[in-house]
């Protein structure tokens, strides 16, 4: 306990109270910081805080319980990138660590004991080998809970868990569920398919949709394109090829509700 308790006010004195950006070059003066040979990932610091790495190529990387929260302001991370790459091209760049790589971390603040949402192994492992559901992409895919609301239990038990609870998608269009997932908090309201570019030429709504968003509601987002995007696809099409009949139907003022609620029935 005492070693924790060393390294968090280490690192609170380093960063004046979490407020600036330790360079690889001070890290590795401490050997309780220093970086592992292949980055930093969750090994970093003990796993004590929520950190952001910052890479030569100016892109970041967040490992935090707040993700939602959790951001280097523009203005510190542009003032550090532009110190380092001043020192690469003056040729000092040995003095910093390596020209790639993880270049500095940003800590935000010390971890506090939260629910934690492990994946079971051989889940994550198949997920992971898929291709992103979003944009086909093979690079950096994450094994997605479906659910970002995190509000079904059964999900967050190992023993319980499966395939069908998670789907395939890169850190990019992953960080974009995050940020709409946010939203929905902020608004109450459920982000709707015809929001997407994905379905911009789709001239029918989406009937199926969930419109009311309860974030108590463990089923809340099923049906929505967040949750599960190649079963929502799968859905779009049956509809549209559905959809003239569907027009027809409507157009009849007798026996139409029967009719088109077969019809979703078998979607």
């Amino acid at each position: 306990m005492a070693h924790n308790v060393n390294v968090i006010n280490i690192v609170i004195e380093l960063t004046d109270n979490f407020t600036k950006i330790l360079s690889k070059n001070e890290l590795q003066r401490h050997p309780k910081l220093k970086l592992s040979g292949n980055g930093t990932g969750d090994r970093w610091a003990n796993k004590k805080f929520n950190y952001t790495v910052i890479y030569s190529t100016g892109i970041t990387r967040t490992y935090s319980e707040n993700t939602e929260n959790d951001y280097i302001n523009d203005t510190l991370l542009n003032a550090f990138l532009e110190n380092y790459r001043s020192v690469r091209n003056s040729g000092s760049i040995s003095s910093i660590g390596n020209s790639s790589g993880i270049i500095g971390i940003f800590v935000h603040s010390v971890k506090q004991n939260i629910e934690t949402r492990n994946i079971r192994a051989n889940i994550k492992k198949e997920i992971k080998s898929r291709m992103c559901a979003m944009c086909d992409s093979y690079k950096e895919v994450e094994c997605d809970h479906k659910n970002d609301l995190y509000n079904d239990k059964r999900v967050l038990i190992l023993e319980e868990q499966s395939e069908e609870d998670f789907q395939p998608l890169c850190r990019r269009c992953n960080l974009q569920k995050r940020q709409h997932c946010i939203k929905e908090k902020e608004t109450n309201k459920l982000y709707s398919g015809k929001q997407s570019q994905r379905y911009r030429s789709c001239t029918f709504e989406f009937p199926w949709e969930k419109k009311n968003f309860d974030i108590n509601d463990p089923d809340c987002k099923k049906d929505t394109f967040w949750y599960d995007i190649l079963e929502f696809d799968r859905k779009v099409h049956l509809y549209s090829i559905y959809w003239p009949i569907i027009k027809k139907i409507k157009c009849r003022k007798k026996g139409r509700g029967i009719k088109v609620q077969y019809l979703l029935d078998v979607l």
